[in-house]
């Protein structure tokens, strides 16, 4: 049987039960009420005279010890079903614990196995992106053994085609005037050459990434992609390469898509125009080229 008629059975034998004593009470107090009333006609009947009273008072005693006597059955008819149905619910109390028991383990069990069939999904899954890091790493580095220093990138501009007119190409060419070397799609992708090839070139030479978020990217499968490949070279390399740009987005679309990047400050094209957008990235970025500049210099000197 189901828990749900094990605990009708129960709902049921606790219902008789308050019903059967209610009878009880009931018999009880019709005992009570009669007996009262043979003490009351037993007292009168040592100070009547006329033997047609005595004889009605007598009458009236029988009928009431009658009422008395029908009284007491009916209480030990009664409390013998009190005690049957008391055994009976206990049965059945007995029973529902069991299956309560029985529900909770099966519960448990399945609890347990959803458990470890989530740890070992997540297992998988680090293991996973073990071998896809170290897949990057291994495919940055012949990057960098195979790409002479002439190619090193100030940014990498990862962005959807759909911004390009409006924004990343505006933007890109003031980073050039600025004096900052850019990967832009549109400067280094060529006819003949492999898309791919020259797009991982790119991620592996720059000293940061430009991303410009926005409702496009977030549909687009070559911006994935490309932030993957600066995903994996911030958390091998241990420093922050990530520059956001929002873009007609805000914080709650940018952590819809990925809540780590919707943690990383941003710039927002919704309150700076192009030109300030172009002075913050230069007045950060420029500084740090210098000193790679002065460091490289140093070693030449050396050399």
């Amino acid at each position: 049987m189901s828990i749900t008629t094990y605990r009708n059975n129960v709902k049921r034998s606790k219902e008789k039960l308050i019903n059967l004593r209610k009878k009880l009470v009931k018999e009880q107090d019709a005992e009570g009420k009669a007996t009262k009333e043979v003490i009351s006609i037993q007292k009168s009947l040592k100070t009547t005279k006329s033997s047609s009273t005595i004889k009605t008072k007598l009458t009236k005693l029988d009928r009431l010890n009658t009422t008395i006597h029908k009284a007491r059955d009916e209480q030990r008819k009664i409390n013998k079903n009190i005690s049957d149905e008391e055994k009976r619910l206990l049965r059945y109390e007995e029973q529902l614990f069991k299956e309560e028991q029985r529900e909770l383990k099966k519960s448990m069990s399945e609890i347990n196995k959803y458990n470890h069939e989530r740890d070992n999904y997540q297992t998988e899954l680090f293991e996973e992106l073990d071998r896809y890091k170290n897949a990057i790493s291994l495919h940055t580095k012949e990057l960098q053994e195979n790409t002479s220093i002439e190619e090193q990138f100030d940014v990498f501009i990862s962005h959807a085609s759909d911004d390009k007119e409006e924004f990343v190409k505006p933007l890109a060419e003031l980073l050039v005037e600025s004096g900052l070397s850019v990967w832009y799609d549109e400067y280094k992708l060529t006819w003949g050459k492999s898309n791919r090839q020259t797009i991982d070139n790119g991620l592996a030479k720059c000293r940061f990434g430009i991303v410009v978020l926005s409702e496009s990217f977030f549909k687009k499968g070559w911006t994935n992609y490309e932030l993957n490949g600066l995903v994996t070279r911030m958390v091998t390399e241990g420093r922050d390469l990530i520059l956001p740009i929002w873009h007609r987005v805000g914080f709650d679309e940018v952590k819809e898509y990925s809540s780590s990047l919707a943690d990383i400050s941003a710039l927002r094209t919704d309150n700076l125009n192009i030109e300030e957008i172009r002075d913050i990235l230069v007045e950060m970025l420029v500084p740090e080229f210098e000193e790679t500049y002065i460091e490289q210099e140093e070693v030449n000197k050396l050399i």
